[in-house]
């Protein structure tokens, strides 16, 4: 009982990291980054204080996500993303209203469009499918990119017309970068070492966790109704869809939660070139006084996000109607 409880914490806190790292820094999220920079600098303990609650938070809405990829044994790449876009909403709708901020829209930026795309099937999944085959040039080409791109995405907060300027000196930011992708790197490795392969959790779990989601949900819901009761029925055909797709086979083993426990240790080492790429990035940026305007990435990131999303939901539904007459026969 207690070795698979600590296997099912080792799951939800590694998976807590890479989600923070992917959700807050990664998109640049100010106030989590300027208390990460605080920390970091000064040493200051209130600024800790709100690195740990954000962490924290994290590990609420991983819990709700590895109990949804657990309970309907997800399987494939379609219903790992349905499964992404539940997180996506609970992170953007359970303790802050942001995903009822500027609906229609607000229920798939940044809930699917960022969380479901870039957290979970790069973040979570890809990244873990790349580090399981040991390739140090392949994982080092990897952080590499995502460097980059943090770099660049990372000048949102004072090039795009009509933010509110938030700029981060080159140094600041470099010290950010590095103290973030602690979380990243850590967060891996404890999922990878210790998460194991299956998420069973208890009923008790399962009755604190998204019962205090569904109560919290409709709390932030409430202030923005008849407009919030929209996402009502897209969640539940996304759970419909997820149902529906649920294998037979109770061993399954969930898409995501693959034994990565041969992970070499250069491997790991070599992700320290994302906050050194990002850095050296956004350094050029900030010298160059350029930047980004967010729209060049998050349109596509909608547009595209959406498109997974829809087709997601179309794939998963045909794929329990086909395997019916197999698990009659």
């Amino acid at each position: 009982m207690w070795k698979e409880l600590a296997q099912r914490l080792a799951a939800v806190f590694g998976t807590a990291g890479i989600f923070l790292f992917f959700s807050e820094y990664g998109f640049v999220n100010e106030v989590p980054v300027q208390n990460l920079i605080g920390f970091g600098q000064n040493w200051d303990f209130a600024n800790l204080r709100g690195v740990v609650e954000i962490f924290l938070f994290y590990g609420f809405f991983a819990y709700g996500f590895l109990i949804v990829l657990g309970y309907f044994r997800v399987a494939t790449i379609w219903t790992l993303f349905l499964a992404g876009a539940v997180f996506g909403w609970l992170t953007e709708g359970v303790i802050i209203p942001v995903v009822y901020e500027n609906i229609p829209l607000s229920f798939a930026w940044t809930a699917i469009g960022w969380h479901a795309v870039i957290d979970v099937m790069v973040g979570w999944y890809l990244v873990r499918i790349v580090l399981r085959k040991n390739n140090v040039l392949a994982t080092g080409a990897l952080a590499t990119g995502i460097g980059l791109f943090w770099g660049y995405f990372a000048t949102w907060t004072w090039a795009s017309e009509g933010e509110v300027p938030t700029a981060f000196a080159a140094n600041e930011f470099a010290v950010f970068a590095f103290l973030a992708a602690f979380f990243w790197i850590g967060g891996l490795f404890v999922l990878n070492k210790w998460g194991g392969t299956r998420f069973v959790p208890s009923r008790v779990e399962i009755i604190v966790v998204l019962g205090a989601s569904a109560a919290l949900a409709v709390m932030m819901a409430l202030p923005a109704l008849p407009w919030s009761a929209m996402l009502l029925p897209i969640v539940a055909l996304t759970f419909f869809a997820l149902w529906r797709a649920k294998p037979a086979d109770k061993s399954t083993t969930p898409l995501g939660l693959m034994d990565c426990r041969a992970v070499t240790w250069p491997n790991y080492a070599v992700l320290i070139l994302t906050p050194i790429a990002a850095s050296l990035t956004y350094g050029v940026y900030v010298a160059t006084d350029t930047g980004l305007n967010v729209l060049i990435v998050a349109l596509p990131l909608i547009f595209g996000g959406v498109a997974m999303f829809a087709l997601s939901l179309v794939m998963a539904i045909r794929a329990g109607k086909a395997e019916k007459p197999t698990a009659s026969g």
